[in-house]
């Protein structure tokens, strides 16, 4: 039971570091306090789960296989990033296991422990856990923070399985004949968020990677003055980051001016 303890008190001093407005702005010092947190607990910590918890075998990620299973790979995996001491983590993980029975054949499930992957976590950018991931041909297309209800992971899902057509609207629905180009790259969040509003929204896109587009890189910042992704040309329009209340005005969307 020593190890239940020890679990404990480092959540504990975990959830008071997420949630310190003062440690919340240092990145720096928030990650060297929680490294101190891990070396309170003794040496048998946490073992990591077995085959009985993980029925379906979830497949466990590292730094150094991470971009041949997720990022070099074709169709959808769905990743969970976790750590043993997370409550939520250990509340979502039987939702997700249970998605991927359901889908299997269909999506990869892969788990990725934060704590001893932190290279990745930090690429993509992962502050809160869980996090779940959806991956779609090696990129990124969605991500989930947090505990959500089991229809939410399943709606990402299907999206990701069987995305919205571009449609052609009339006079009566939405305006056509937008041209939307949508700067991003693989590893930033709000470049997924925004991609996946538009989806949902069936609205057509020309996506570029301006981390292997360099000319396309230039010419973005040439016009918006920024280097920052997500970015996205509106019909001439620039729009920097995820301004949806700018992108429905622009786009003419019933949502325009709401909240």
């Amino acid at each position: 039971m020593a190890t239940s303890f020890w679990d404990s008190l480092v959540a504990a001093i975990r959830y008071r570091i997420d949630h310190c407005p003062i440690l919340g702005t240092s990145r720096w010092l928030a990650d060297r306090l929680r490294r101190v947190a891990l070396l309170v607990r003794p040496s048998s910590s946490t073992p990591p789960l077995t085959k009985e918890q993980h029925p379906m075998a979830v497949i466990s990620l590292t730094d150094s296989d991470f971009t041949s299973i997720v990022e070099d790979a074709a169709g959808i995996v769905m990743v969970d990033f976790w750590a043993p001491w997370c409550m939520p983590c250990r509340m979502v993980s039987p939702t997700i296991e249970r998605l991927g029975e359901q889908y299997s054949g269909k999506i990869t499930v892969a788990k990725l422990n934060v704590d001893e992957n932190m290279a990745v976590a930090e690429r993509f950018h992962i502050t809160g856990i869980p996090t779940v991931a959806i991956f779609k041909d090696g990129k990124l297309v969605n991500e989930l923070v947090g505990v959500r209800p089991e229809a939410v992971y399943r709606g990402a899902i299907e999206s990701a399985l069987n995305p919205a057509p571009a449609v052609k609207t009339t006079s009566s629905s939405k305006p056509a004949g937008h041209s939307i180009t949508v700067f991003s790259t693989p590893t930033c969040p709000w470049c997924a968020r925004l991609k996946s509003y538009l989806n949902s929204q069936q609205i057509a896109f020309k996506d570029v990677d301006v981390s292997r587009d360099e000319a396309a890189a230039t010419e973005m910042v040439r016009r918006s003055g920024q280097m920052g992704v997500p970015q996205a040309w509106i019909d001439g329009q620039v729009v920097v980051g995820f301004d949806r209340k700018k992108i429905d005005a622009l786009l003419g969307l019933a949502t325009a001016g709401a909240r």
